[in-house]
């Protein structure tokens, strides 16, 4: 099943923007960001939270050949 990744885009009247991710762990934010910060011009500022610095899901598959 796939995760739910949300991103919420706030402008300000000042035209700064933020964007802030939700339900992503690890450095993957960053990606998801990569193409948005790209086209929207410089980024000043970075805030990592919490879960940035947290492990990110991953699966692990074991396979037994049966021998």
């Amino acid at each position: 099943m796939a995760q739910r990744h949300d991103i919420d885009i706030v402008i300000t009247q000042q035209g700064e923007v933020h964007l802030e991710v939700k339900g992503v762990k690890g450095t993957k934010c960053m990606d998801l960001t990569k193409d948005i910060e790209e086209e929207l011009g410089i980024v000043i500022e970075q805030e990592k939270k919490s879960e940035y610095y947290q492990q990110e899901n991953q699966t692990e598959i074991n396979i037994s050949t049966g021998t």
